[in-house]
C-alpha cells in the first residue's frame, strides 16, 4: 500500500478480480493473501459449478453488478473481458447509497438462433412484499447472434435514488418468442439511509442578549431563535457559518 491509496483501502477495502477459462463442471476456487509488514494471512473457499450452456437450447449466466462507487475501491485485475463488458469493476457489495447508480449485467446464451425469432428481456426490482419499484424492458433479435451458437449480453443502469432505504430484490428475466418457459435469475440487495449533516448559518449581531434567527439550510418549519452571549472587545456584525 501506499500512502495515497491506504486511505481508500481502510474505507473501501480491496478487489482483486481476474478470470479464468474452464471447461463445465463442479470446481472449488481459492483465494489467499499475506500481510507484507505483519505477516498475516487470510483464505477464503468457493464451490462452483460451470454449466453447460452449450447444451440447453436456452440459458442465462449469473447477475454481475457493479455501480457508480465501485471505483471507491483501489482493484487490481487483469479480467479484460469483464473491463469490456462492465462500465465499472465488479462488486460482491450488495448494500448502495441513494447516491449510487447500480449497473446490471447478465449475458443470455440463444442457441436456436438458426430459426429467426425476438428475445424479450427485462430487469425489475421489487420490495419485500412484491411491489414492483423499477422495470426495464428491451428487445434483442436473433440476428445480433448470427446462424451460430452464441449469446448476447444484457446491461441495464438503476438509479438508487429513485429507490427507498430498505431491502430489494432485482430479477433478469428472458423469454424467447419460440416459445418455452422463460429464464430469469434473481439477487437481493439493500440501499441505506443518506446520512445528513445539516450546516448552521448564524448572523451575529453587536450587543448582548440580541434574537438570533438560526436557519438549517434544507430543513422545513420556522427558523429556531438563540440568545448570544455577550461580546467581549470589539466584534463587528457579520455571518458566519458554524
Amino acid at each position: 500500500l501506499t500512502p495515497k491509496n491506504k486511505d481508500a483501502v481502510t474505507e473501501h477495502g480491496l478487489r482483486f478480480a481476474t478470470e479464468i477459462d474452464l471447461p463445465r463442471g463442479r470446481y472449488q476456487l481459492g483465494g489467499a493473501g499475506k500481510e507484507g509488514v505483519g505477516g498475516r494471512t487470510g483464505s477464503v473457499f468457493w464451490d462452483v459449478t460451470v454449466p453447460d450452456f452449450a447444451g440447453p437450447s436456452f440459458s442465462m449466466s449469473d447477475i454481475i453488478l457493479t455501480s457508480s462507487r465501485a471505483g471507491a475501491a483501489p482493484t487490481i485485475t487483469d479480467a479484460k473481458t469483464l473491463k469490456a463488458l462492465l462500465p465499472g469493476p465488479p462488486t460482491a457489495h450488495r448494500l448502495f447509497s441513494l447516491e449510487d447508480t447500480v449497473a446490471v449485467f447478465a449475458e443470455i446464451y440463444d442457441n436456436r438462433a438458426d430459426t429467426p425469432h425476438t428475445v424479450d428481456l427485462s430487469v425489475t426490482v421489487r420490495t419485500d412484499d412484491g411491489t414492483q419499484v423499477f422495470r426495464a424492458e428491451e428487445e434483442r433479435d436473433s440476428k445480433e447472434i448470427g446462424a451460430t451458437r452464441g449469446g448476447f449480453g444484457y446491461l441495464v443502469r438503476i438509479p438508487m435514488q429513485d429507490l427507498v432505504p430498505g431491502r430489494f430484490v432485482l430479477t433478469v428475466e428472458a423469454r424467447s418468442r419460440l416459445g418455452g418457459d422463460p429464464i430469469k435469475k434473481e439477487t437481493e440487495f439493500r440501499v441505506k439511509c443518506r446520512l445528513l449533516v445539516p450546516r448552521f448559518a448564524i448572523t451575529w449581531f453587536r450587543g448582548s442578549g440580541v434574537p438570533v434567527v438560526v436557519r438549517v439550510p434544507g430543513f422545513r418549519g420556522s427558523p429556531s431563535e438563540v440568545l448570544v452571549p455577550t461580546f467581549r472587545g470589539s466584534p463587528t456584525g457579520g455571518d458566519r457559518s458554524d
